[in-house]
């Protein structure tokens, strides 16, 4: 039972995160693709920078726990925070949209086969590769609509 309530818990607080990405995704679509339009897209993009970073640091998190610690896992754990502060900092440079949400989306299409097979080989609870799934799918909605919204 209380190992349900976590896992309801966490399905709860995935799916509340879906909310930035859905607020920016509609005020994409109303600000249009001038000054507001680009602020709401960076807004976008720090947010899916955030949540990959946290996805990555359940993989920190994995990694500490088991045993022996593994250096590489610890290593590939950082990676999902440093690929969306990339992006992050190439729309900065370059702010042109759909580069930015495209690579938004590959890097969690890479994140969701990622949490898919440490669960499918153990490294991760089954239920967390299961839930997601769902919530990919609505990131990469969400995103796509905003890159909608970009033009």
């Amino acid at each position: 039972m209380i190992a349900n309530d976590g896992q309801n818990t966490a399905r709860l607080l995935g799916y509340a995160g879906l909310i930035p990405f859905y607020a920016m995704a509609v005020a994409a679509l109303l600000a249009g693709d001038g000054a507001a339009g680009r602020t709401v897209l960076l807004l976008q993009l720090a947010w899916a920078a955030m949540i990959a970073s946290f996805l990555g640091a359940v993989h920190w998190g994995l990694a500490m726990a088991s045993t022996p610690l593994s250096g590489r896992r610890v290593a590939h754990s950082v990676l999902p925070g440093l690929a969306g502060w990339g992006i992050l900092v190439s729309y900065v440079l370059f702010p042109v949209a759909w580069p930015a949400i495209v690579l938004s989306m590959a890097l969690f299409v890479a994140l969701y086969v990622h949490d898919r097979n440490a669960a499918r080989s153990g490294l991760a609870p089954d239920w967390y590769g299961v839930m997601r799934a769902p919530l990919t799918l609505l990131v990469l909605l969400a995103l796509l609509i905003t890159l909608i919204g970009s033009f």
